[in-house]
């Protein structure tokens, strides 16, 4: 099923329809995989990505390339959680000490994730922005956007 939007979402801000928001909403949560994403993210280990939160960006409409997937769970698991340790769970982009310059502790995550698979060869990961952003998310929802066309 394509998760094309009908409707630019700023027309259900506008005007008396409020509605047609609740059935679009309804709908969505009804018919379309992605709406599974927050149900099947792993809460219980905020500080790790898990196999829960792979299969959980895959309703998404991506998949992590294998080679990544088993870094993340195998030689890279440590870490990416120390990297997660230091960005509290509740931090959010809009709060003020929320630090998203190069070198802060996100975008050395983001780093790691977007540069490290198995084999470590140095060859392309197949993590580019839109499938780190989603994985990110998963473990960082407030702080990291998920950036998709």
């Amino acid at each position: 099923m394509s998760s094309v939007f009908v409707r630019k979402p700023i027309y259900f801000f506008e005007g008396n329809n409020r509605q047609e928001a609740v059935e679009s909403l309804r709908d969505y949560f009804a018919r379309f995989r992605g709406s599974w994403f927050e149900r099947l993210v792993d809460r219980e280990e905020p500080d790790s990505i898990t196999a829960r939160d792979i299969v959980a960006v895959s309703t998404l409409s991506v998949d992590i390339p294998p080679g990544t997937a088993i870094w993340l769970l195998g030689e890279g698991k440590e870490q990416v959680t120390a990297r997660l340790k230091r960005i509290p769970p509740e931090r959010a982009i809009w709060d003020q000490d929320a630090d998203l310059s190069k070198g802060g502790d996100a975008w050395e995550l983001w780093d790691l994730v977007q540069q490290n698979a198995w084999p470590s060869d140095g060859g392309a990961t197949g993590m580019g922005t839109t499938k780190t952003s989603k994985l990110l998310a998963a473990k960082r929802p407030n702080l990291v956007p998920i950036h998709d066309d």
